[in-house]
């Protein structure tokens, strides 16, 4: 974000000075703007270039530090929770979600999701994102029993209308994980019961930004949480989870 803040700053300035220095014109002159071509802004400014380059990285490719990359089953992450934070191209999501669920038999379903601004029709009439996107689930299911175990597994909230909103709702089902077991009902291993491994589900242009508001949400729930232990009140269990992105 500091990149893209100096990279505007800095194209910016150059289309100033620009017309600034056009005959004589000054920044309070109409004088009309010329287009920069891609070889003009790599010659004269090939830090900003730079910076670019590695902002594009950082949004489009595998994480540095430490999340898992995207691919395959997953079954090397023996995953408590898979999430997806519901938006208009829930579609494309259906195939990885069962995937996953078949691959991680014990991990829960988050779906997250309500009417926001850019939510379609059926989610408006249906009464939010993350019941269309249950709906499709259930139909792309293989068979009755699979249908079953996907009800017994699916955690739905149609109250957020922002991510952050459908992330919240996604720690508080990893907090109960953590406490009390998974979906399935069977007893977590004590390695299992100390972190919360979660399948992160997205498409790869906002997947950067959904891991961040994750992190984001965590650390404002763990500075809340030492706040009420100051106070001498009982706090919420604090989070320890691994992110493993899953790209759709």
């Amino acid at each position: 974000p500091v990149d893209a803040i100096g990279i505007v700053a800095a194209m910016s300035k150059a289309v100033a000075h620009d017309g600034d220095d056009r005959d004589g014109a000054s920044a309070h002159t109409a004088a009309p703007l010329q287009p920069l071509t891609l070889a003009a802004v790599v010659q004269q400014h090939p830090h900003a270039v730079q910076h670019a380059d590695k902002l594009l990285q950082y949004l489009s490719g595998g994480s540095s530090d430490g999340d898992g990359g995207g691919g395959g089953d997953g079954s090397y992450f023996d995953a408590t929770v898979i999430f997806a934070s519901c938006n208009w191209y829930d579609r494309h999501k259906v195939t990885t979600l069962l995937r996953l669920s078949r691959t991680h038999r014990d991990a829960v379903l988050v779906l997250g999701g309500g009417v926001g601004r850019l939510s379609d029709d059926d989610s408006r009439r249906e009464g939010g994102e993350a019941v269309v996107l249950r709906r499709m689930l259930l139909a792309a299911a293989r068979d009755g029993g699979e249908r079953d175990e996907l009800r017994s597994r699916l955690r739905l909230s149609t109250a957020g209308y922002v991510t952050t909103h459908n992330v919240r709702f996604a720690m508080d089902v990893c907090e109960q994980e953590m406490l009390f077991g998974g979906g399935s009902g069977r007893p977590r291993s004590a390695d299992r019961a100390l972190r919360c491994r979660v399948l992160v589900v997205d498409a790869p242009p906002l997947m950067r930004r959904l891991l961040a508001t994750m992190r984001g949400v965590d650390r404002a729930r763990r500075h809340h949480a030492v706040a009420v232990a100051q106070a001498g009140a009982a706090a919420s269990a604090p989070l320890d989870f691994t992110l493993h992105v899953e790209a759709v």
